[in-house]
Order: C-alpha cells, then sequence, then structure tokens
C-alpha cells in the first residue's frame, strides 16, 4: 500500500503538544475508496490502498492533491514521508527465507512464536533517513514489510507550492525504496511475485 506523508504546521510552532492532543481532521476518499487524502491540523497524508497501478500514476495524485492544497495553504513542509507497504499472505515463518533475503532465526527456546516484528532504520544523510519494518502474525498468516523513506525538509525550507523539488525529492525516496524491496527478494522470489 504505497503512502505518501507531509508534517505541516499551521498553527504556532511553540505549541506542538496542544496540537496534537487537538488532532481533529477531514478525510476524503474516492468512490472506490482506494484514494484516501487526510488532512489533520498539521498533516496532510495522501494514500493509495489497493488498486496501485505505477508510480507514475500514484505522483500524479500527490502533484494534483499539493496543487490544490497549496492553493489555499502555502505552508512550509517539516518533514515528507514515503512509505510502500506490502502485504505478502503467502510468507509464513517456515517458508521465509524462500522469498526473503532476512536472516531472521528464532531461538528454539521460544516455543510456538505467534508473532515477530523487526524494524531497521538507516541514516542516508543529514536528515533523510530509510525505516524497513517488518511484521508476521501467525493468526493473520500475513508477513508485512513496510518500506519507510523521510526526509526532515525543516533545512530544505520547502513550501508546498514547490511541486518540482518534492516531485525530485518523492523520485529519489522512490528509487531507494524500489531498491531495497527488489534486494530483500531471493530469486525464488522474483519469479513468483509480479
Amino acid at each position: 500500500v504505497p503512502f505518501f506523508h507531509l508534517n505541516i504546521n499551521l498553527g504556532d510552532p511553540n505549541n506542538k503538544a496542544n496540537q496534537t492532543q487537538q488532532l481533529k481532521g477531514v478525510k476524503i476518499l474516492n468512490q472506490n475508496k482506494d484514494k484516501v487524502i487526510q488532512l489533520f491540523t498539521n498533516n496532510l497524508s495522501i494514500h493509495q490502498v489497493g488498486n496501485y497501478e505505477s508510480w507514475e500514476k500514484f505522483r500524479d495524485d500527490i502533484d494534483y492533491v499539493l496543487g490544490v492544497f497549496s492553493t489555499f495553504y502555502d505552508v512550509e513542509i517539516a518533514r515528507i514521508d514515503l512509505r510502500k507497504i506490502n502485504n505478502f499472505d503467502f510468507i509464513t515463518l517456515e517458508n521465509i527465507k524462500e522469498y526473503l533475503s532476512l536472516n531472521l532465526d528464532i531461538p528454539s527456546s521460544f516455543g510456538t512464536t505467534h508473532a515477530i516484528s523487526f524494524s531497521i532504520e538507516q541514516i542516508l544523510e543529514p536528515n533523510m533517513f530509510i525505516a524497513t519494518r517488518a511484521n508476521y502474525n501467525t493468526i493473520q498468516r500475513n508477513f508485512i514489510l513496510d518500506l519507510n523513506f523521510m526526509v526532515i525538509a525543516d533545512s530544505l525550507t520547502l513550501k508546498t507550492n514547490e511541486k518540482e523539488r518534492i516531485r525530485q525529492i518523492l523520485d529519489n525516496g522512490n528509487i531507494k525504496l524500489y531498491n531495497i524491496f527488489v534486494s530483500s527478494l531471493t530469486g525464488y522470489a522474483k519469479k513468483h511475485i509480479k
């Protein structure tokens, strides 16, 4: 499930705790409910939930929403998140090594494991991070690989109307997330995943 997230501050920058406590917002969905826009006090997020066709189409949706948003609010961006959440319902703890190049050995003394999760964060350069999270639940029987590219944009003095600069950051993040995703798949998985 691709996910794009902007942190913005429309209130007093010294009053962040209050903004979090008074979080109120709007959630807008299309008729199919596969495109979601959420707008809160200091947060704009754009989601593609299922029916994902391509990065270019999702990026065009982001451009469109930012274009409309910046006609009302031309604000400075504090943080940009680009997430790709991959749900594999065919990966289990027993076959995980067949599909993913992740060395996850569970000590036999743990007995029956109902869930496993981990998180790895990598600093790419100052103010730019990649986080890889994984979660497997034996009851739901699904393995989730959550990849997150994050830029702390304070040092960039980036505003919501600077669509070309935002597009460059997003394209860069998309390439980095794609490379991590592909490198986490085994040769066997690449043959069976489209």
